[in-house]
This record gives structure tokens, sequence and C-alpha cells, in this order.
């Protein structure tokens, strides 16, 4: 089904005008990390190329591809010279308390969304946004039964340009990881624009333990109208396709 998706997508694809700008991220929590790069835009596919950063991901020797709007992802490792695909449907944000361990499902969300208003960028008049989302979480780990609550705090400027290739945020930042409360969080940022600027909060509890929360920041500059090869959206010619030996 993937590889059917991919050749439709390549087969539809003609160069046109687009966006590039830079971005700078960082992750606070169990396992931080920062990253920098630049991003080339075209309809609902973006192009995210990393130049400095020490994640297995976030690092100059990949590229990341976002197509269809977010609904599949091209991973380059160039320093192999190999790429892989990823269905996004069931992928969490790199803010893993999202989610908790073990088999799991999530409750019913509650989420608000409350305009902030206008918010100057770049000598541009963006628009801010906050979104917050609360919801349980059951899960099974080892026989046991476990029982979690999240909440999550999103604040976000968006530009008028076309942003349909993140709807969940720039590096997939507000993706819980369960398809129907993903939906309704890409329905509240339809039609927005761009995100030039994200923050990110998250607060895990489990049972009566102690809560744990982590936060992520990414926000881009020298936002240019550009023209975009369609062909930097497909895998550079002489890699092989391969699966990766880190988890993703």
């Amino acid at each position: 089904m993937t590889a059917l998706l991919v050749a439709a997508f390549f087969m539809a694809t003609a160069a046109r005008g687009g966006t590039t700008f830079e971005f700078e991220g960082e992750k606070k929590g169990t396992a931080s990390y920062s990253f920098r790069g630049r991003a080339l835009l075209d309809g609902d596919n973006i192009r995210y190329e990393i130049t400095e950063g020490a994640h297995p991901v976030f690092n100059p020797g990949i590229t990341i591809v976002s197509i269809d709007g977010g609904q599949l992802l091209l991973i380059v490792d160039h320093r192999q010279k190999t790429y892989f695909y990823r269905r996004t449907d069931s992928m969490a944000s790199p803010v893993g308390t999202f989610q908790a361990p073990g088999n799991q499902s999530a409750g019913k969300p509650e989420i608000t969304v409350e305009a902030r208003g206008q918010q100057p960028f770049e000598g541009k008049s963006g628009k801010s946004l906050r979104i917050d989302v609360r919801y349980p979480i059951h899960s099974l780990l080892e026989g046991e039964r476990l029982h979690a609550k999240v909440a999550a705090t999103a604040e976000i400027t968006f530009l008028p340009i076309n942003g349909d290739a993140v709807p969940y945020g720039l590096h997939f930042l507000f993706k819980t990881g369960f398809p129907a409360i993903d939906r309704r969080i890409a329905g509240a940022r339809a039609k927005r624009g761009l995100p030039v600027a994200e923050s990110l909060s998250v607060t895990r509890t489990i049972d009566d333990g102690p809560p744990v929360t982590e936060s992520m920041t990414v926000r881009i500059s020298n936002v240019k109208e550009a023209p975009v090869d369609a062909g930097l959206f497909r895998p550079p010619e002489g890699y092989r396709f391969e699966e990766p030996t880190f988890g993703y």
C-alpha cells in the first residue's frame, strides 16, 4: 500500500513555486537534544534538511520528507545512502510523555482552542493560537493494568502561508500517536497558515506516581518564496531502500 501511495505522489508532482526557511528546535526532558536545519515547502509536502544535531534522526546525515500532508514520511540516511518510509497514523511526537508504557489506548480527550491575537514575526503580522489537550490512557504492561493522565499545552504562531504540509506542527511536534485525538488537533490547526514558532509542554502522570514533564520548542526564520524542485521530495538517485537499525 505504501509503495502505491508513493508512486502516485511522484507521478502527480510537478515543479512549482514554494517556500524555504531555516529552523531550530530544542527538546527538554528525559532525553534532551537540540537541532538546526533548513526546509523546503511545496504545497502539502515538506523536506527538512538537518544541519546540526546529535539525535539518531535529527542529525546532519538525515533528511526527513513529509508527504501528502504528513500522512507518509520518507527518511533518507546520507551516510549509508539508504532510505525508508513510515506511515504516520500511530506515530507520536518526539515528546514521549504523550504516551505511556505497554499496550495502550486513550480515552475521550478534552480539547480547547484559544485565539491569542496578533503576534509580530520578522516584520510580518502573525496570529497566535493556544491549544490545550487532556486525555486518559489505559495501558497493560507485563500483565499489570496502568492508568495515566496526559495534559498538553501548545502555543503556536502562524503566518498566512499554506501550512497543509504540517498538520501536527514542525517535526510532528503536536502529535499524540492516538489517531482519533490527532485528527482533532489537526482540525484545530487547519487553514491557519504555516507555524513559525511553536512551544509545547506535555505532562504525564501514571496512577499515583510523580508527574513527568517534557517540553519542546521549534522556531523558524528567513522565510522566503523560492522555486522548489519536485525531485527533492523523492529518494536520491542511487540510494537503496533499507529498514533502519534504530527505532523511529
